[in-house]
C-alpha cells in the first residue's frame, strides 16, 4: 500500500506510535505536519496530535510557521485539551495575559493565560533566572481568534498545578504593555 492510499490516522494510539523514537519533545510538531501532509489525519486524531504538539514542547510556536499552525487549527476547529467542542459551548475570556522578553515579538506569540498573576509565572519558565520582559495584556478578544485552550500541562517549578493556556492569534490593536521590567 502506498502513502497516498492509507487512511487517514484516525486514534491517537495510531498516532503515538510514531513518538515512540522522537528525540526531542521539539520533533512532535514536525512528525505531526509530515504526516498531516502525507497521510492525513480526522479531524479528531488531529486534535490529539495538536494537543501533543502544543504542551509538549517549550515554544511550539517558533517549530512550524504560524501559516501551517493556522492551516491545523483551522482543519479541526476550536480544541478544549485533546478534545474538538463547538466554541459556543465553552466560555472563553475577552481579555488574555502574556509574559514574555519585549524583543522577542512577544504579544505576537499565540501562547497566552487568564490573568496576570498566571502569567508572571513564566518570566523563570525558561531557565534559574528571571526573565527581563513585559506581561502584555489582550483585550476585547473574540472567541474567533481564540484555537485553542489546554489546561493539562504541568507548570515548571517553583509554582507546580497545571497551565491555564489559551491558543490566541492577536491583533496588535488589542496589546498593550501591563508590567514591564526592561534591563
Amino acid at each position: 500500500m502506498t502513502v497516498s492510499e492509507r487512511p487517514p490516522i484516525s486514534t491517537f494510539d495510531e498516532w503515538s506510535v510514531y513518538l515512540d523514537d522522537i528525540q526531542s519533545d521539539d520533533d512532535i510538531p514536525r512528525i505531526m505536519l509530515a504526516l498531516y501532509d502525507s497521510v492525513g489525519f480526522t479531524r479528531d486524531a488531529l486534535a490529539h496530535a495538536i494537543d501533543a504538539s502544543w504542551t509538549w514542547p517549550s515554544s511550539p510556536f517558533t517549530l512550524l510557521p504560524p501559516d501551517r499552525w493556522r492551516e491545523l487549527f483551522d482543519y479541526t476547529g476550536y480544541i478544549e485539551n485533546s478534545r474538538r467542542i463547538d466554541r459556543d459551548q465553552v466560555h472563553i475570556p475577552t481579555t488574555l495575559y502574556r509574559y514574555s522578553e519585549h524583543t522577542d515579538n512577544g504579544p505576537s506569540r499565540w501562547s497566552w493565560t487568564v490573568s496576570a498573576d498566571e502569567a508572571i509565572k513564566f518570566e523563570t519558565a525558561f531557565g534559574d533566572e528571571p526573565r527581563k520582559g513585559c506581561i502584555w495584556v489582550a483585550e476585547n478578544v473574540r472567541p474567533s481568534q481564540v484555537l485553542a485552550h489546554f489546561t493539562e500541562k504541568q507548570l515548571h517549578q517553583p509554582y507546580g498545578g497545571f497551565e491555564n493556556e489559551y491558543v490566541f492569534v492577536t491583533d496588535p490593536g488589542q496589546i498593550s504593555e501591563h508590567l514591564c521590567q526592561i534591563a
